[in-house]
């Protein structure tokens, strides 16, 4: 299938921070993304479990897969204590630009290198995963889609993580263990529920380099309305006749099965030319939806 997408227009490349007063700030952020696609057998969509309209097939010229608009607001309540809330609109399940709340947590500052969130936090299973949304942040149209869908919990979960920043010498470490839950609502009435979500993300850098190493294990259910109604009577009809289709059919079933996923990054940024990629596995309890993805990216900056 040829496809061409192509953004058009993107806004600002800073945030707009305003400050309330009583230790209290707002901060806007924005991407205004015209996607073109040349062919009208299917749609190119960012995310293809999320989005369930985007350019193509419904429409050639689209703003569904790439447009967004946040707003975050931070209070610090003491020296050590502070507060933060970011909703985003963009393109829903259901069509829709209703602002859903992707963070909303509490922070405490224990050491000068130590801090604790608790709430609703963004995980960080890949080396962009904080600025998904910010696509000013990142040096491409948007974030690698192969490599970064591969776990469809990306935008949040309800739990808490540790960040610990120490120095050793030249190298600042980034240390950061989490734990906590997801439950997501998808297209086509397909729901998520990821329980005992626990990773690790651990990141050096040294100048300006930065290599970054992750690890992630949680237990799925994955709930497919079209799939339960349609293949899976299918497959119960055929059981009687053949016992490897019983065999497909329990492997197929993706109930309360283990999902591990592992990941290594290296960046190298001097202000004016970068280099940058990573490398994921995601490993499956059945092995049914395994999956390598990695990327390599490069380039300069032209004044601003």
């Amino acid at each position: 299938m040829s496809m061409l997408a192509l953004v058009a227009a993107v806004c600002s490349n800073t945030t707009y921070a305003l400050d309330l007063g009583h230790d209290v700030s707002l901060k806007g952020f924005g991407t205004l993304g015209i996607v073109n696609n040349s062919t009208n057998d299917a749609d190119f969509v960012a995310n293809p479990l999320s989005q369930p309209r985007g350019a193509g097939r419904t429409e050639s010229l689209s703003v569904n897969p790439d447009s967004r608009l946040g707003l975050q607001m931070d209070w610090k309540a003491l020296e050590r204590l502070s507060f933060s809330a970011q909703a985003v609109s963009k393109q829903g399940p259901d069509n829709s630009y209703v602002p859903e709340l992707q963070l909303g947590f509490a922070k405490f500052k224990v050491l000068s290198d130590l801090e604790i969130r608790g709430g609703r936090i963004r995980p960080p299973f890949f080396m962009q995963s904080d600025y998904l949304d910010m696509f000013y942040a990142n040096p491409w149209v948007r974030p690698p889609a192969d490599f970064y869908n591969m776990v469809p919990i990306s935008s949040h979960i309800e739990g808490v993580d540790l960040l610990y920043r120490p120095q050793t010498g030249a190298i600042s470490w980034l240390i950061q263990p989490y734990y906590g839950t997801a439950q997501l609502s998808l297209k086509r009435g397909i729901e998520l529920n990821a329980q005992d979500i626990a990773g690790i993300n651990i990141s050096a850098s040294i100048s300006d380099f930065t290599l970054r190493a992750g690890y992630t294990h949680m237990i799925i259910t994955y709930k497919d309305p079209i799939f339960k109604s349609v293949a899976m009577p299918a497959l119960d009809a055929l059981c009687g006749l053949d016992p490897a289709v019983c065999t497909q059919r329990s492997i197929l079933t993706l109930t309360d099965r283990g999902l591990t996923i592992v990941a290594l990054g290296a960046n190298w940024d001097n202000g004016d030319y970068f280099l940058t990629g990573e490398l994921g596995k995601r490993i499956s309890q059945n092995n049914v939806i395994d999956q390598t993805a990695g990327y390599i990216s490069g380039g300069a900056r032209l004044g601003a």
